[in-house]
C-alpha cells in the first residue's frame, strides 16, 4: 500500500502502517527483543502466544529439501512442559528450543558443534535445521536417541558415552575445537566455564543451564558463555518457564532420579544405558 509520511524533523518520518503491516511490525519488534540480550516480556509473550512452526526437514536458509526428519522428537516439545522420551530422557519444553533457535544460530563461517546431552535428538534436529552441518550428539543414555532419530545425515554423528568420558576422548584425539556447544542438562558453573575454555574455537559459544547456586540442582538460569568463559546473555525464566532441567549425571552431588547413586541397575552405575 501506499502511505504518505510526515516529516517532523530532518532525522524522522512518521509512516501510517495498515492493519496488516502493525501486526508485522509488533512481530517484528517482538522478535528482535528475543535475540537481543533484554529478552523483554513481549518477547516472552511471543513464546507463549505465537505458534511455533516446525522449520521444513532439512532447511537451511529457509530453502527445504526433500530430506526426512533427523529426529521426530522435536515435534513432541509442547509449551511449558516436558515429554517422555524414555526412562532416562525427557522432551524438553519447547521454550528451550526457542532459545536455541534465537541464540545458537550459525556464522558464515562455523564448522562444527557439539549437542551434549542430546537425548531423543531434538536438539540435534534444531542445530541441524539452523544449518549446522558438523554435529556432534553426546548422551549417555541411546534408548530415546534410537527411539526417535530415523536417519542420521552425513556430518551428524552420535556418542553414547557420558560427557565426562567424551571430554577425555576428546582430549586424547587431535582436539578440534568447536563453533558451538549446546548443554541439554543442568551444570555447575566451573563445568560450563571449563567446557566453554577448552571445547570452544576463539570465536565460539556455549549455551547452558547453568545452577543458580552451586550443587543446588532444582533452580537454573540459560547462560550464553564466548570462549573466554565471559557471559553474554543469561536469563532465569523463559516465557512463563522457569529454567529446570535434569541433573548432571556425573556430579558427585547429582540429585534426583536420574542420578546413578539412586539407581540400581548396573549400567545406571556405569552411566551409560
Amino acid at each position: 500500500s501506499q502511505h504518505k509520511p510526515k516529516r517532523l524533523s530532518h532525522h524522522l518520518l512518521i509512516i501510517t502502517p495498515t492493519r496488516e503491516e502493525r501486526w508485522r511490525m509488533r512481530f517484528f519488534w517482538s522478535r528482535r527483543d528475543l535475540l537481543s540480550n533484554g529478552f523483554c516480556h513481549a518477547a516472552a509473550g511471543l513464546l507463549l502466544t505465537t505458534p511455533w512452526r516446525q522449520p521444513a526437514a532439512g532447511t537451511v536458509s529457509g530453502t527445504a529439501s526433500s530430506n526426512p526428519p533427523l529426529s521426530t522428537a522435536l515435534e513432541k516439545a509442547e509449551y511449558t512442559n516436558s515429554v517422555i522420551a524414555s526412562r532416562d530422557t525427557n522432551v524438553s519444553p519447547r521454550e528451550v528450543y526457542d532459545v536455541i533457535r534465537a541464540k545458537c544460530r550459525p556464522p558464515a563461517d562455523a564448522q562444527r558443534a557439539l549437542d551434549l546431552g542430546a537425548g531423543a535428538g531434538a536438539s540435534t534436529q534444531m542445530l541441524w535445521d539452523l544449518g549446522w552441518r558438523n554435529v556432534v550428539a553426546v548422551d549417555p543414555s541411546r534408548t530415546a536417541w534410537e527411539r526417535f532419530v530415523e536417519r542420521a545425515p552425513d556430518g551428524v554423528t552420535f556418542w553414547h558415552i557420558s560427557d565426562d568420558s567424551f571430554y577425555e576422548e576428546w582430549r586424547r584425539s587431535d582436539g578440534s575445537r568447536f563453533d558451538l556447544v549446546v548443554i541439554n542438562y543442568a551444570v555447575n558453573y566451573d563445568k560450563a566455564k571449563r567446557f566453554a575454555v577448552e571445547l570452544l574455537s576463539p570465536r565460539g559459544k556455549l549455551l547452558a543451564p547453568v545452577n543458580i547456586q552451586t550443587d543446588y540442582w532444582f533452580d537454573q538460569k540459560y547462560v550464553l558463555f564466548d570462549a573466554a568463559a565471559r557471559v553474554e546473555w543469561e536469563r532465569a525464566t523463559i516465557g512463563q518457564w522457569g529454567v529446570l532441567f535434569q541433573p548432571d549425571y556425573t556430579a558427585s552431588t547429582c540429585a534426583g532420579q536420574w542420578c546413578p547413586q539412586l539407581r540400581a541397575d548396573p549400567d545406571a552405575k556405569s552411566l551409560r544405558l
